[in-house]
């Protein structure tokens, strides 16, 4: 499967990755809808996804089922669904005023890295002076590489394994 099969879970958790801090702002909307049109490579977002968005309930939003969902998904998209999760955690609308009259040519001027320090997969965006992380971590011993993270446990018969993962924005 892809994103494209799956979007609106991808709205959704990108709808949670807005509402982090506990305050949405009307970029981080904004920057949830381009990121999908980006991913259909269309202008506008069909209208029944566009009305799930402006729906979206952050306090109903079971973030274990939909990440269970790309559970066997490629490392690939799994990193590209957490750059999509960074790129709304960038956009919080903390910008200065020169920074406006600058959106035209922002897409020429951004650029997104990610770091692996230890255990911790630091996703990040930079625009000229300005850089946002997002730092994943997980409860349980985990081997991270460019590819995100990977777990490795042996489970016995009827057994069962769990782990938290920690997104947090700086």
């Amino acid at each position: 499967m892809t994103m494209k099969d799956r979007l609106p879970l991808v709205a959704d958790l990108l709808m949670e990755a807005a509402h982090a801090d506990n305050r949405l702002e009307g970029e981080e909307k904004d920057a949830v809808k381009r990121l999908l049109c980006g991913i259909l490579e269309v202008q506008s977002l069909p209208m029944d996804l566009a009305f799930h968005i402006d729906e979206f309930n952050a306090e109903g939003f079971d973030r274990s089922a939909a990440t269970q969902a790309f559970a066997s998904d490629s490392p690939e998209l799994k990193k590209r669904l957490l750059e999509l999760i960074a790129a709304v955690h960038a956009a919080d609308g903390e910008i200065d005023f020169a920074e406006l009259f600058e959106v035209a040519s922002e897409r020429d001027r951004k650029s997104t890295f990610h770091r692996i320090a230890g255990q911790r997969l630091m996703l990040g965006c930079r625009r000229d002076t300005i850089v946002r992380e997002t730092v994943i971590t997980a409860s349980t011993p985990v081997q991270v590489d460019e590819n995100g993270l990977s777990f490795t446990s042996k489970i016995p018969p009827h057994g069962s394994w769990t782990t938290e993962i920690d997104v947090v924005t700086r």
